[in-house]
């Protein structure tokens, strides 16, 4: 005889991925703009993707932001432009493997320290 009963064990709920997220710190509290800088606020937005760059939420947060389509703000250290890069370049079927599309998000994330005048053409162009 199994020592099954049928019922759910007691567990702890898992984390939410926001709750942790640097964002939602007090220092941030009344920085909504940084957040949702424009590429025409270059020192804000950099503010912020530094600040998501030391998140312990950047890649459920980034992932998210993709495989939802959020087009305004910052999300996981990325950036509107370089997330419509991520999708334009990932096929229909690509964008809905979690898989690949974190992929494609920690390749961007890796290469836009370095970032070359080609990378920000493609990632800006269509």
């Amino acid at each position: 005889m199994s020592g099954y009963t049928g019922q759910v064990p007691d567990t702890e709920p898992a984390a939410d991925w926001r709750a942790s997220g640097v964002c939602r710190r007090p220092e941030y509290k009344d920085h909504a703009d940084k957040w949702f800088a424009t590429a025409h606020e270059k020192l804000a937005r950099e503010t912020a993707e530094q600040a998501c760059r030391r998140c312990p939420s950047l890649d459920a947060c980034g992932l998210w932001a993709v495989l939802s389509g959020i087009e305004h703000g910052t999300w996981g250290a990325l950036h509107e432009e370089q997330r419509a890069s991520i999708r334009r370049r990932l096929g229909s079927e690509q964008r809905k493997d979690p898989a690949v599309v974190a992929a494609a998000i920690r390749q961007v994330l890796d290469t836009s320290a370095a970032r070359t005048l080609h990378a920000i053409w493609e990632e800006r162009t269509y």
